[in-house]
């Protein structure tokens, strides 16, 4: 994964999140989307999700989440697009939750097929 790309995604996301009705930054955003690598939380080789009421999102960090590492178990593994639109059609999951301790930032699992399909 490249910090720039990383460095890159971050940014749009901030950007968006901030004024989510601004179209160009909801374009910057999902193209950055489609660009970066994800890390994806494992539990014992599985994709870990967080389960908020009736949603199941995909537990995804923009940097390898160091802290959580350190429980036997875990483990990462780092995901474009193309590889996120799978795992979350397998899970069933809503959505991706991106960087949960931090950012807490839900992308439906819609917006990720639609970038997947561009």
């Amino acid at each position: 994964m490249t910090e720039q790309k990383t460095t890159e995604f971050l940014a749009a996301l901030d950007d968006f999140v901030a004024d989510i009705a601004d179209q160009t930054k909801a374009l910057r955003f999902y193209t950055c989307l489609g660009n970066v690598k994800l890390y994806v939380l494992l539990e014992y080789g599985y994709p870990k999700v967080k389960i908020n009421g009736d949603k199941k999102e995909l537990l995804v960090y923009t940097s390898e989440p160091t802290e959580l590492l350190k429980v036997d178990g875990l483990s990462t593994v780092a995901l474009g697009i193309d590889r996120l639109a799978q795992e979350l059609k397998s899970l069933a999951a809503s959505g991706l939750l991106v960087d949960e301790a931090t950012r807490n930032i839900s992308i439906p699992a819609d917006n990720v097929f639609y970038v997947q399909n561009l």
